[in-house]
């Protein structure tokens, strides 16, 4: 009941983040600091914890906004076209994820191409050191996805990452 009542919490101006998302930032981070004061024997104080959690609100936000204008990349001609209504038959589907280790910087990649004419999935990874962030490695995984499609030569590929 708890959690179903603070979708309904309006965040007030100043911070002007709207309905509902607020909480939902509060909860994973204090999951987070509760991990980090457990495991690592980092203490995170209250206001760093609301900070965090302002700041990864407005952060999924713009994220989300700028997600529901996704773009089609045509590799034949490196021109970004406009999304059809639905997806061509000749166009194969990929699926990026990374995951990321703040201790030692080190990435896991992989990512999945769906050709529906011909009935076909492929699967693929990869490892990196020195990546500095969560974003950086969502980016490299897309990376390496659209170079992957390039060089087993695909014309048309729709991109779906949780980035």
């Amino acid at each position: 009941m708890g959690l179903e009542v603070s979708k309904l919490l309006v965040t007030l101006p100043p911070i002007g983040i709207g309905q509902g998302h607020l909480s939902i930032w509060i909860m994973w981070n204090l999951w987070n600091c509760r991990n980090k004061l457990i495991f690592e024997q980092k203490y995170i104080s209250n206001l760093d914890l609301i900070s965090q959690s302002i700041s990864q609100t407005k952060e999924w936000l713009g994220a989300q906004i700028q997600a529901s204008t996704f773009q089609i990349v045509d590799l034949s001609d490196s021109e970004i076209k406009l999304p059809p209504t639905s997806i061509d038959s000749n166009m194969n589907q990929c699926f990026t994820d990374a995951s990321w280790r703040e201790e030692s910087l080190e990435a896991r990649f992989g990512w999945i191409f769906v050709d529906h004419l011909n009935h076909a999935e492929s699967h693929h990874q990869s490892v990196a050191t020195n990546i500095g962030s969560p974003l950086l490695a969502e980016a490299t995984a897309i990376n390496l996805a659209i170079q992957t499609a390039a060089d087993l030569g695909f014309k048309k590929l729709f991109i779906a990452s949780y980035s």
